[in-house]
């Protein structure tokens, strides 16, 4: 052997605790501690006061909605309803059109195969951004 030659080393894995060997459990072990340091007590405050309940929106009926802004995006732009001459009337009047249709019986939308009550939904909130 060469002087200038280190030998080689022998790798070994070091052999973990039956905690620690399986996924299952490990990030609890390792998160008890922490849990425990912040447990909520009455003295903890957050300064959330005063900011939008997004959590309270109805996500399922939003993907709805998003299916339906995908569908316009398709057909015509994406974000292109935002530069519609006289939007704020011509939304209204669409939701209305949708909610005319759902009322007689018609669940879906003949084009789209999408919900009537989506279609009004996107609508209404194309009617409410571009009326600000």
């Amino acid at each position: 052997m060469n002087t200038s030659e280190k030998p080689a080393r022998k790798r070994t894995r070091k052999k973990l605790a039956p905690a620690q060997a399986s996924n299952s459990g490990a990030s609890d072990t390792f998160m008890a501690p922490r849990r425990a340091m912040y447990q909520p007590t009455a003295a903890a405050w957050k300064g959330d006061a005063g900011k939008v309940r997004l959590d309270l929106l109805p996500f399922a009926a939003l993907e709805d909605v998003a299916r339906v802004l995908e569908y316009g995006a398709a057909k015509y732009q994406p974000q292109g309803w935002r530069a519609v001459a006289d939007g704020h009337d011509r939304y209204v009047a669409a939701a209305l059109r949708h909610l005319h249709a759902y009322a007689g019986g018609e669940v879906s939308d003949r084009e789209s195969g999408l919900s009537h009550l989506a279609h009004a939904a996107c609508s209404i909130l194309f009617a409410l951004e571009v009326g600000r």
